[in-house]
């Protein structure tokens, strides 16, 4: 159903924003030469790719109809990367998704540039840093809690029959999201200009909050 939750009259007290990127999948359309050069590192072919960007465009639809998602704000490197996007024709009933486009960079988006959006578009508001393959649940409410110095990094809990490892119940250091209340110092923006979904990024954001004496839990 494309039913827009926050239209039906029910009170939310509780909400986050949340600030993903349009992921290098999207190169299948206009490759440009580091797409390029990460797909053939990737050992990914056509049809995995094209799985991979049906993957983003239910992560995003999912989103985009949760009651507990005030905003999604998708981030891009390139034009050609928001039109493929806006192809998709993702249902958005509550006028939750906007593109925010990095301009004259030919690089992947990183932990910063995500960083420095929060800090512009959503201070002392609850923001949500995600990969871009991580859907929402629920249980968000239990986020009412969080502490303006704390940030909580999540792990993913995969549906059934996804062949996908369970992060969740045994932790194993793997951590797709993070909650937190922006903004955060400069210092941190400077620490994190690193890609999403690169080996160690994820706990060297958790250090990074640490250092600014933001109290991480999992």
């Amino acid at each position: 159903s494309d039913t827009c939750h926050c239209r039906l009259g029910q009170p939310f007290v509780f909400q986050t924003n949340v600030i993903l990127e349009i992921p290098w999948v999207h190169g299948i359309w206009e490759p440009t030469q580091n797409h390029l050069s990460e797909m053939n590192s990737a050992r990914l072919d056509r049809s995995q790719l094209v799985a991979r960007l049906k993957e983003f465009t239910e992560v995003v639809q999912s989103h985009a109809l949760h009651p507990h998602i005030r905003s999604v704000t998708l981030v891009a490197n390139n034009e050609k990367e928001v039109q493929s996007f806006t192809s998709l024709r993702i249902a958005d009933p509550c006028g939750k998704i906007g593109i925010k486009l990095l301009a004259n960079i030919d690089r992947r988006v990183t932990y910063a540039d995500m960083l420095n959006l929060a800090n512009e578009l959503f201070p002392n508001e609850l923001v949500w840093i995600s990969n871009a393959d991580i859907g929402a649940g629920m249980g968000f409410e239990k986020l009412k809690h969080l502490a303006k110095n704390e940030m909580i990094a999540m792990s993913r809990h995969p549906p059934p029959h996804s062949g996908r490892g369970e992060d969740c119940f045994q932790y194993v250091g793997s951590h797709d999201g993070f909650f937190f209340y922006p903004p955060v110092p400069v210092m941190m923006v400077e620490n994190s200009k690193f890609q999403t979904n690169r080996w160690g990024a994820e706990n060297t954001m958790i250090d990074n909050f640490n250092a600014v004496k933001t109290r991480p839990k999992h």
